[in-house]
Order: structure tokens, then C-alpha cells, then sequence
């Protein structure tokens, strides 16, 4: 009964009909295909291959043209801003002309990519920048500085430190190409954007002032108190330090930008150290001008009346002819009519600048020195570097105020204290070892003590001179100072190893020293040269020096110019300095020997150096005129008997052979060759001036040197200059 029942049931169901119920639709069949489709279009407005372009429009390998770069850069994703900056590049590097003609366009966009948030479209645009400021002309990159150095500043104060660290770099980019444009106003808020970098700088060192405000206590608008890492710090000390020697010596090297077509071989040495040992700038700067004098030869000094040898009487040294006139004066802007008013205020706040960065360099140095002198272990890269930048910028701010400035009392004590915490470890070496980077530093220490020592005798030479009673005694300037004259023990002896090329310290190796070493050791030797207890011995080794070194070597040319100007201060007008050079027979025997060895060096360096042979010409030419008492008979008889070798030399067998003089060729006036045979004429001409009498038979030694000058001058154009001269012998 019950399978009848269900049977009966499963056949209605094949055939009965489902009810539908409302809202729910047809049922599909069970066996229903279903054929319905979807399209989705995928939209390529940049990239489209049917969109058309013009032949003439560079584009890059992805075919971009510039403006859809420019329109990339605006992209919300970070890796298609990225892109844009090397499409940029690769276009620009294979058409050129495109810098100049679409460089504000280019300039403008990229700006907007300083403070960007992602770090690789930042990293990539300071490469894109690295490349693009070498090509782009000085000038109108300056034309374009103000936008980015807005930018840039405004990045120096980002929420985030790793934007103001980039923004830092960039910066420091600017710095290499256009430091007048970056530095201009640095200690004004009204011209240029100095001022707001200089403070986006100590506001990342959380040491941030309100500058103008010289008196009363400072006040920090800094409320950063993010810690930065070595490295971030190296990056930021290194930017001030280069900001900083810009800005500080922003004269001197507009200077320099005017005279960057000279070779830097014939520029003079730095002698500032000199200025305070004459009684006005005017005496100075003849001096430092006599061996870098204007065109003057003998011949046009010579009149045709002149019987006694005083030529020199109607030759000067250094020309004169240097007067102002109405209009040069009707030139001059009220800005250079208020230049000392300026120049003060540029120190009161140079002043105030450096008591800021006082606790900064002073916190760096104690932090990482340690570290950094350890005799046990190397040093990482970072933190010495960290220690050189912060040598740097106190020898830049203590340099500028202890040279040229009335604010020097508190300078002085904050960089004797500095100079205490750098005496421990000098001189300075690494794991026992002793490299370059180490060798800076420590003619940069020797260079801040000496800078010390001439401001304390200037001052109390002051005291001397103006009879004024003693000073306030404070008992801290008298501990830094009683420390520091000890410290100054250390630096004459480690100079003195230094000229000698003996090792510093037990271990080490003395090495010879280059020119920029030898330059920097200036300021320190002049120091130790004039001191009445250490002077002789400095004096020595320094003309030791100048003897050994070789005539090839580059620090020959400073070791002469320095030792010429030393023995040319006998005769200097208005020179009042301690330094003298020693008057026994003992102790004049080095300085004669490297007199006598100047032919030699003439010899040596034939027509390769002859920046430096006329430096060597012409420092015996004033030598001559001036009638050096260093100029001894033996000595002037050595002179005479040696220099024929440099114009010729009459062979046995060859016959008459060549010297030097006759390869010698310079475009600068007087010409090296003419700078000789003034010095034959001054020489022979020697014994009429010393013995006051008419002409008198010239010495052996004399005539051979005109007779090797006779041999040589043949065919030369300056054949007819020397039989002018030559017949007033």
C-alpha cells in the first residue's frame, strides 16, 4: 500500500505545475546555459599607441615628452613621481638645448619635490639636481635661486626630520654653484634668504636665536627635540661649516670669483697673520705687494741723465697710482659709504653666533672624541668626520672674530675652553696610526692656538702702549690661559718634528709635507718665529725645510714665499713685529745656504714651475735693491758664480749650451726672462752702489755672469731691452 502510494506521487510531480509566488520571479530550468557577458575598457592616456606626436618632440624611451614629465610630477603615487625625475634626466641628457629654454619650468616643478614625503622621489631629485647644476651657467642659475632657496628653507623646518636632513643637502648642492645667492643676507632678515637658513640650521640643532638681539640673554625659538643620528649630524655640521666659510669670508671670495681665470700658482700666499705687525693697512698691503708687484721694468726707470746708480729712487717697489677720482667717488652707494658701520654689526653678530654654537661644538667634540682617538680601536668614518666639522667651524667663527673684530673677550675664553677639551688628545691619531684627515686636524688646532697667542700680545700690548691699568682679574680666563700657554709647548715641538719630517709620536712615520699643510701651518710658525724664547729654533727648521724640499715637490713655491717675506721684513716700512732674524754668524749660516741655493732651484725647475721662478727673480731682485744685509760678501760672490749656469754654459767640447732662461715663457708682465736680466743689472751694479764712487771695475764672478748672459740673449726678443741696460753697467 505504501509503495502504491509514493509511486502514484512522484508521477504527479513530473507533471504539476509550480506555483508562483509574487516578487520572486521565473525559476531558470535546472538545465539552463547561461549566455550573458561583461566587457570592461582599460583607459592608457599616456601611453596610447594611436596617439599621434609630433617628430620634431624629443621624447624618452617610453615616449614622454617634457611636458608629460612636468605633468607626472604632480602624480599621487610616489614611484610614477620617481620615474618622472629619471625620464627628466635621461630626456635632458640627449637634447640639451631643452635646460635652456624650458629651465623655469623645470625649475618650478622640481621644487616641488623638495619636501616631498616619500624618500626616494627626494633622493632621486637631489641626483637629478646633482647632475643638472654642473650644466646650467652661473648666472642663470642665480637668476632662478630665489624660488628654490624658498623652498628649501621652508623644507628646513618640515615636521619630519628626514625632509629638513634632505632639504639640508640640497643646500649644501646650492653652496658648490651659487654661495653668494645662499649666503646673501645671513646676518640680515631684510636681503636674502641667508638669514632663514641660517636658522633652519640651528633650528635642527636645537639651539635656534633670535638674532639682532646682542644684549641681554638669548632665547631659543627652537622646540625640536628630535635626537638626529651621526649620520644626520654629519650632514647638517658639514653644511653649516661650508655655509659659515661663505658667508664669513663672503668678500674674499667674490674676490675670487673675479680672479678665477689666474692660475693659482702665481696667487700669493694668505698673510693676514702679518697686519697686526705694521702701524697702517696701507704699509701692509705695499709690503705683501712687492713680490706681486704691477708691470715695472729698469729700463723704463732709467733716465738718460741719471750718472749714479738710484735708479731705485725712480723705480718703486709697489705703484701708486691708485687714486680715486670724482667720478669713482660719485659711484659709490650708500651701502659702501656705511662699510665699517656694516662690517662692525657683521661681527657683533658673528659674536653672537658663535656663543650660541658655543655648547653645540663643544657637546659634538666630547661626545665623539673619545671614540674617535681611541689607541685601540679604527674609528668609523662618521664620527671623525663629526670632529673635523666641528674643527672647522670654530676655526671659521673664532678665525673671523679674533682677526679683524672688537668683540674678542668672551670668543677668547670660549676657545681657550674649546682648545682645553682638544689638548688631551693632541696630536691627533687614530688606533696609533696618523692619516691625512688627522694631519688637518691638527694644523687646525695648532692654527686656533696661534690665533690665541697673537690676540693675548696684542693685548697686552695695548695695555703697554696705552698705560692702562690692569683688568678685572677673573680667575677662569687666568686657568684657560695658564693652560693654554702650555698647550702652546706642544704645538712648537710638534711643528718643529713637522718641518724636520720626524714622526709625531712613537710609531709613526715622518712624512714630507704638502703644499696645503705647509699653507696652513702659516698663522703658527709666524707665531713661534716671533716668540724671543722659541723664535731661532723655529726659524732654523723652517729654512731646513726649505732647503731639503725638492724643487718638484708642490709645497716649494709656499716654503720660499715664506722665508722671502720673512728676510724682505729687515727693510719694510712701518714694520714694528718682534720677529727679527738672528744677527749671529751661527745662526744666519742656514738662511745663507738656502740663499745660495736659489740658482740651483732655478736650474731644477727649468721652463716646468715659472710662477715660481719668477717668484724666486724677483725676490732676489728686492733682495739686491733693498740691500739686504743678509747679502754678505761671500755670499753675494756664491750668488754671482752660480747663476751664469741659468742662462748658459760655455762646454769644452759641445760649446756654448743652452740654460734654462732661454725656454722660459710667461703672458705675465714684466716675463720672467726681462725679471732676470734686471736682477744681472742689480747685481753687477752692487759694488758702484755700496762704495758711493764712479764705475768701478766689475768683480770676476760679475763678468762671467754677463758673459753667460751675452751667450744666451742671442735671437731672443729681449736681445734689445738687455744691450739697453747693459750699457749702463
Amino acid at each position: 500500500m505504501g509503495k502504491a502510494t509514493k509511486k502514484k506521487k512522484e508521477k504527479a510531480a513530473d507533471f504539476s505545475k509550480k506555483k508562483l509566488k509574487l516578487g520572486k520571479g521565473k525559476q531558470l530550468a535546472s538545465n539552463a546555459v547561461d549566455t550573458s557577458f561583461k566587457a570592461r575598457s582599460i583607459a592608457l592616456p599616456s601611453q596610447s599607441i594611436l596617439e599621434s606626436k609630433s617628430e620634431d618632440t624629443p621624447l624618452t624611451r617610453r615616449r614622454l615628452s617634457l611636458d608629460d614629465l612636468i605633468t607626472q610630477l604632480k602624480h599621487y603615487n610616489s614611484g610614477t613621481r620617481k620615474d618622472a625625475l629619471l625620464g627628466m634626466r635621461e630626456l635632458l641628457s640627449s637634447n640639451l638645448h631643452l635646460i635652456e629654454l624650458h629651465l623655469v619650468l623645470i625649475v618650478t616643478a622640481c621644487t616641488r619635490a623638495i619636501a616631498d614625503e616619500d624618500a626616494g622621489v627626494r633622493k632621486g631629485l637631489l641626483a637629478f639636481f646633482a647632475w643638472l647644476l654642473p650644466i646650467i651657467p652661473p648666472d642663470n642659475l642665480a637668476a632662478h635661486s630665489s624660488v628654490l632657496l624658498l623652498f628649501a628653507s621652508s623644507a628646513q623646518t618640515h615636521i619630519f626630520p628626514e625632509i629638513r636632513i634632505d632639504a639640508t643637502r640640497l643646500i649644501t648642492l646650492l653652496l658648490d654653484y651659487i654661495p653668494d645667492a645662499v649666503v646673501a643676507g645671513w646676518s640680515s632678515k631684510h636681503e636674502g634668504h641667508g638669514a632663514r637658513i641660517l636658522q633652519g640650521y640651528l633650528g635642527i640643532l636645537n639651539g635656534g636665536t633670535r638674532f639682532g638681539e646682542t644684549d641681554g640673554p638669548m632665547q631659543a625659538t627652537s622646540t625640536a627635540s628630535v635626537t638626529l643620528s651621526a649620520g644626520s649630524k654629519l650632514v647638517l655640521l658639514q653644511s653649516l661649516s661650508t655655509f659659515l666659510r661663505h658667508a664669513v669670508d663672503q668678500q674674499s671670495s667674490t674676490s675670487r670669483t673675479a680672479t678665477q681665470d689666474i692660475n693659482p700658482a702665481s696667487m700669493p700666499l694668505p698673510s693676514w697673520y702679518l697686519k697686526r705687525s705694521f702701524t697702517s693697512e696701507t704699509a701692509y698691503e705695499a709690503f705683501v705687494s712687492i713680490l706681486h708687484p704691477p708691470c715695472i721694468f729698469i729700463r723704463d726707470c732709467i733716465s738718460e741723465d741719471v750718472t749714479k746708480d738710484d735708479f731705485l729712487l725712480q723705480c718703486p717697489l709697489v705703484e701708486e697710482d691708485y687714486a680715486f677720482s670724482i667720478a669713482d667717488l660719485s659711484d659709490l652707494s650708500p651701502e659702501e659709504m656705511e662699510l665699517d658701520s656694516t662690517g662692525e654689526s657683521q661681527a657683533a653678530f658673528t659674536a653672537q653666533l658663535s656663543k650660541t654654537l658655543f655648547p653645540t661644538l663643544r657637546s659634538i667634540f666630547l661626545d665623539y672624541a673619545p671614540t674617535v682617538f681611541s689607541p685601540s680601536s679604527r674609528p668609523s668614518e662618521p664620527d671623525t668626520s663629526l670632529v673635523m666639522a666641528v674643527a672647522s667651524i670654530a676655526q671659521t667663527l673664532y678665525g673671523s672674530l679674533l682677526r679683524d673684530s672688537s668683540h674678542r673677550d668672551e670668543a677668547t675664553d670660549n676657545l681657550r675652553a674649546l682648545l682645553g677639551y682638544m689638548t688631551p688628545y693632541f696630536p691627533f691619531t687614530a688606533n696609533g696610526t696618523r692619516d691625512q684627515t688627522f694631519q688637518e686636524l691638527s694644523l687646525t688646532y695648532c692654527e686656533l692656538c696661534a690665533l690665541v697667542t697673537m690676540v693675548t700680545h696684542s693685548e697686552q700690548t695695548q695695555r703697554r702702549s696705552h698705560k692702562r691699568a690692569r683688568q678685572e682679574y677673573r680667575p677662569k680666563s687666568e686657568q684657560l690661559r695658564a693652560a693654554h700657554d702650555s698647550s702652546m709647548v706642544q704645538v712648537r715641538s710638534y711643528i718643529s718634528q713637522l718641518l724636520r719630517g720626524e714622526a709625531t709620536r712613537h710609531g709613526q712615520i715622518g712624512a714630507p709635507l704638502s703644499a696645503s699643510a705647509y699653507i696652513a701651518l702659516l698663522p703658527t710658525v709666524w707665531v713661534l718665529s716671533s716668540s724671543s724664547s722659541t723664535g731661532d729654533d723655529v726659524f732654523a727648521s723652517l729654512v731646513e725645510h726649505a732647503v731639503r724640499t725638492s724643487s718638484k715637490s708642490a709645497a716649494k713655491r709656499p716654503a720660499v714665499e715664506l722665508i722671502a717675506q720673512l728676510v724682505l721684513l729687515e727693510k719694510a716700512s712701518e714694520y714694528h713685529g718682534p720677529f727679527r732674524i738672528p744677527a749671529t754668524s751661527k745662526q744666519t749660516g742656514p738662511i745663507e745656504e738656502w740663499l745660495t741655493s736659489l740658482p740651483q732651484t732655478l736650474w731644477e725647475l727649468g721652463n716646468q714651475n715659472v710662477a715660481l721662478t719668477e717668484l724666486i727673480l724677483r725676490f732676489l731682485l728686492r733682495t739686491f735693491q733693498q740691500s739686504s744685509s743678509m747679502l754678505s760678501p761671500k755670499v753675494v760672490a756664491t750668488l754671482q758664480s752660480r747663476l751664469p749656469a741659468f742662462f748658459s754654459i760655455l762646454h769644452p767640447t759641445r760649446g756654448v749650451i743652452a740654460g734654462p732662461f732661454s725656454k722660459l715663457s710667461s703672458p705675465s708682465k714684466p716675463s720672467a726672462r726681462r725679471l732676470a736680466l734686471d736682477l744681472v743689472f742689480t747685481m753687477a751694479r752692487l759694488p758702484t752702489r755700496r762704495k758711493q764712487k764712479g764705475q768701478t771695475p766689475l768683480p770676476a764672478e760679475a763678468t762671467s755672469l754677463i758673459q753667460a748672459v751675452d751667450r744666451a740673449i742671442p735671437g731672443l726678443e729681449e736681445e734689445g731691452y738687455w744691450s739697453e741696460i747693459k750699457a749702463r753697467i
